[in-house]
């Protein structure tokens, strides 16, 4: 009678965890199909802009304080409020510019009096053949953005937005003239050594200036400096004439 009853609870438990199994399974065949799906309208929604730069590489932490001293001794004045930075590093010595610059383009143009080394070129060549995606690490005082592209930089200079990254210390405009600057920057490359390095850099202006910098760093006692600048390029405004 004991086995009987057995066998009967045995058979029970079997018929009431079979559908459950069924009903697991089931679950995880209709998550496995939707997978796909919501990976697209995810990729769907996203900007194109946005995915190119999430599948870059970063340009390294080290490298940010080559353009903190850039920006600090090239480009910032007392006026500046804002400064508008291009998410990917730029491969181009000009805007105008076809494809990408390469070593024959900056011996042909006899830089530095031809001072630079072999070495030095050749890696500021190779790791500017692709653009890299700049994060929010830069720290040379003032507010900045990083934007994707000219549509940001309407929306940013036309809504007045707040930077996303504003360094500790660093007051808001207090009324003065709040001046605006985009800029654009290469990947730093560097000699064998180690201490010198080259990085390219570009600005605009909403009154329609801009200039193109190569600058020519050196490192000195763990110290790096801007030890030359060539001026690539430079365009100014072209003022109404007076009647």
């Amino acid at each position: 009678m004991l086995r009987a009853r057995l066998s009967i609870v045995s058979r029970s438990s079997a018929q009431l965890t079979l559908p459950r199994r069924h009903r697991y399974a089931e679950l995880m065949r209709l998550a496995t199909a939707a997978l796909p799906v919501l990976l697209f309208l995810s990729l769907a929604m996203a900007s194109p802009a946005a995915i190119a730069a999430d599948l870059l590489t970063s340009v390294p932490v080290d490298d940010y304080r080559l353009y903190d001293l850039v920006v600090t001794q090239k480009f910032l004045t007392s006026e500046t409020r804002l400064v508008l930075i291009d998410r990917l590093t730029l491969i181009r010595l000009h805007p105008e510019q076809e494809g990408v610059h390469h070593i024959q383009t900056l011996g042909r143009q006899d830089l530095f009096d031809g001072r630079l080394s072999a070495d030095l070129i050749a890696d500021f060549t190779s790791k500017n053949e692709h653009p890299s995606r700049l994060e929010a690490r830069f720290d040379f005082g003032v507010p900045y953005r990083l934007i994707a592209g000219q549509e940001d930089e309407r929306q940013e200079t036309s809504l007045l937005l707040l930077p996303v990254s504003s360094p500790s210390g660093v007051q808001e405009s207090d009324g003065g003239p709040a001046l605006t600057i985009h800029l654009g920057f290469s990947r730093p490359g560097f000699n064998t050594e180690g201490d010198q390095a080259l990085v390219y850099a570009q600005y605009e202006r909403l009154e329609g200036e801009g200039a193109g910098f190569l600058s020519w760093l050196k490192r000195a006692h763990g110290q790096w400096t801007v030890f030359d600048t060539e001026v690539l390029w430079a365009v100014r405004p072209v003022l109404p004439e007076e009647p």
